[in-house]
């Protein structure tokens, strides 16, 4: 369907999707906040139109992604069924905190973020995961962040 650095989202609520491997090979998934919000619908996976400029950002969840931080293909510690393929969408205040390389403050701002979405504090749990997948995505990135040029 696509090529391995494509962006690909679901053709009924426009949101980009995360890849799962298996042993019968990839599928996509809605992402985790997605999954959150209780989607009534399967993943109906397609490529990205051109000039696409949806989405949100990879981190918070919240903010319209305002730059690029460029980042090779790796799979998550945690689940080695995941991986993240290519580049992370980020608003301007993760942004901020990535370039001042303050990842913890990054992570308390993740949380925020999902106690205004869903009401409620995020988990343990899921604090750890992002913690781990951070961290492997600090082994990744590619380059520094760039600013996403306006359409013309």
């Amino acid at each position: 369907m696509s090529e391995p650095d494509a962006v690909v989202v679901c053709t009924v609520c426009r949101n980009v999707l995360d890849v799962e491997w298996s042993d019968d090979g990839a599928r996509y998934i809605h992402t985790r906040i997605d999954a959150i919000q209780d989607l009534d619908h399967d993943p109906v996976p397609i490529d990205a139109p051109p000039g696409f400029r949806g989405g949100r950002c990879d981190f918070c969840s919240d903010g319209l992604p305002a730059f690029i931080l460029p980042a090779r293909d790796f799979v998550y510690p945690d689940d080695r069924s995941q991986s993240s393929r290519g580049d992370w969408a980020v608003c301007p205040d993760c942004a901020t905190l990535i370039s001042r390389n303050q990842w913890s403050q990054l992570i308390e701002r993740v949380a925020g973020a999902h106690r205004q979405r869903v009401g409620s504090s995020l988990p343990p749990e899921a604090r750890a995961q992002i913690r781990i997948r951070y961290r492997a995505l600090r082994k990744h990135i590619a380059g520094p962040l760039r600013e996403i040029p306006p359409l013309r």
